[in-house]
């Protein structure tokens, strides 16, 4: 009898410590309809995707690829990018990146209708 008391014991501290070692990476409370707070583990994609962030992140890029094709004009900014695509392999990996796209070249020439 001591022994199955021992079992339900120890597999009532596994669970007790499996729950506080998800709830130590961060945790939501919630407050059930009996009034009782209630904490959960936060969800790991909530965690490991900052869309807000990488798509800040990706507006600035573009916003500074058409400042840089703005000011230096078509050409200057193709022969920048040719020299980077000449150089080390992070210099033509910045190149491919900085290549003039389709997005960059319309909002360039709608910053170009306005400055006029």
């Amino acid at each position: 009898m001591a022994e199955a008391q021992y079992k339900d014991f120890d597999a009532r501290m596994a669970r007790i410590m499996r729950n506080h070692e998800q709830l130590s990476k961060g945790y939501v409370t919630k407050v059930t309809r009996d009034g009782l707070i209630v904490a959960k583990p936060r969800s790991r994609a909530a965690r490991y995707m900052p869309w807000r962030t990488m798509l800040c992140v990706l507006a600035l890029g573009l916003a500074f690829k058409v400042m840089m094709f703005v000011n230096l004009g078509p050409e200057g900014y193709d022969a920048r990018v040719a020299r980077l695509a000449a150089g080390t392999q992070v210099e033509q990996a910045g190149a491919y990146l900085l290549r003039v796209d389709p997005a960059t070249a319309w909002l360039a020439a709608q910053i170009e209708m306005y400055r006029q």
